[in-house]
């Protein structure tokens, strides 16, 4: 079996197909984003990826790894709305 690389770190680039859609300001109302969210067009690619093979300070280098995106529409679900909470 092949080795695969882990990245010591990802970041995510937001795809200009996207980019553009949202404003720089948090809204004040949490479900703003629900509406926000409808407004990506289906198919759409959300993010380029990039991976850093090691820390920048001993001398990692930053990867292309690929894209991220979406196949089909972003729809919403009871179950999302429910049981699904993130803790931060």
């Amino acid at each position: 079996m092949e080795e695969v690389d882990i990245p010591f770190s990802l970041r995510f680039e937001p795809h200009d197909d996207v980019k553009s859609l949202f404003p720089k300001t948090a809204p004040e109302d949490p479900m703003e984003y629900v509406k926000q969210l409808s407004s990506i067009p289906a198919n759409s690619t959300l993010y380029n990826v990039y991976g850093m093979s090691d820390p920048k300070e001993i001398g990692g280098k930053e990867l292309y790894i690929g894209t991220l995106k979406l196949d089909g529409q972003l729809t919403t679900s009871l179950w999302g709305d429910e049981k699904l909470f993130f803790k931060h």
